[in-house]
């Protein structure tokens, strides 16, 4: 499916994050302290649904 304009929106590696996620909660079943996993950052894809930003001069 596609909408017009293409939306601007936000990509993750959520494969990385459900592992993470079913790590703590391995851990919490077994009684293991919770160790926050790295996940990886997540990446904003601008597409032309997201106009320019506006700039506006202190001076006007």
């Amino acid at each position: 499916m596609y909408v017009a304009p293409p939306l601007t929106t936000v990509r993750q590696d959520v494969l990385a994050w459900g592992c993470g996620a079913a790590e703590g909660l391995v851990a919490a079943t077994e009684g293991r302290p919770f160790e926050e996993p790295e996940l990886p950052a997540v990446e904003v894809v601008l597409r032309s649904s997201t106009p320019p930003p506006q700039w506006s001069s202190p001076l006007t």
